[in-house]
């Protein structure tokens, strides 16, 4: 089975010292967010295999902080195992362009390892409305039942069970979906509406 893990980045400031939205900083909760998110991925032992990241700033600040945060841990993977990709259609991209971002990820991760085997976990690091709407699609999230499993929030540095949420309503800042595809691939997401099971979802604790 495949595995794709849906991060969006953390709380971010109201405007960049250019203007551009593309430039936007994470806040000091932000920063703090990120590094909640990477620990709740840890302690789900799932470490990605491939990071698809936005080269928006707050985007690249979010996986800079949560890799820091696990390298801290001492749990980062060795290079030839993770590997990171900026891609530009990540930013203000469509459901059906992230899923063509995440397999041609897979299909050069793959190139590169000479393996026949694409790589999973993956994470995707970006933005909403896209993320969110990409869970949407692969859960079906409308009236989608989670069959029991779990969401999440990190108290203190520990982790604390919570109810399920029995659809994504929102991807809030920070925000973690955890799905899980039939597949042993990634790189068919455009054909795999509704085939989606999602294990976590996770929040800061501030914006449940």
């Amino acid at each position: 089975m495949a595995r794709l893990l849906i991060l969006r980045h953390g709380k971010t400031e109201a405007n960049a010292a250019s203007g551009r939205d593309f430039d936007r900083s994470l806040t000091e909760r932000g920063r703090h967010n990120s590094a909640e998110a990477a620990r709740f991925i840890a302690d789900s032992d799932i470490i990605p295999r491939l990071v698809l990241v936005s080269p928006a700033t707050r985007a690249l600040e979010t996986w800079q902080h949560v890799a820091a945060a696990w390298q801290e841990a001492e749990i980062t993977p060795p290079e030839e195992v993770l590997h990171v990709i900026e891609d530009a259609r990540i930013y203000g991209g469509s459901v059906e362009m992230l899923c063509q971002v995440i397999a041609a990820g897979v299909r050069e991760v793959a190139t590169k390892a000479k393996a026949e085997k694409t790589a999973t976990p993956v994470m995707i690091v970006g933005h909403n409305p896209g993320l969110m709407m990409l869970a949407q699609r692969l859960i079906d999230s409308a009236g989608h039942d989670t069959g029991g499993h779990s969401a999440a929030r990190v108290r203190g540095g520990k982790t604390t069970v919570l109810p399920p949420p029995q659809h994504i309503a929102d991807l809030p800042t920070a925000g973690l979906v955890d799905i899980t595809l039939p597949s042993e691939s990634l790189t068919s997401l455009a054909t795999a509406k509704g085939e989606g099971e999602m294990l976590h979802f996770w929040a800061p604790k501030k914006q449940r």
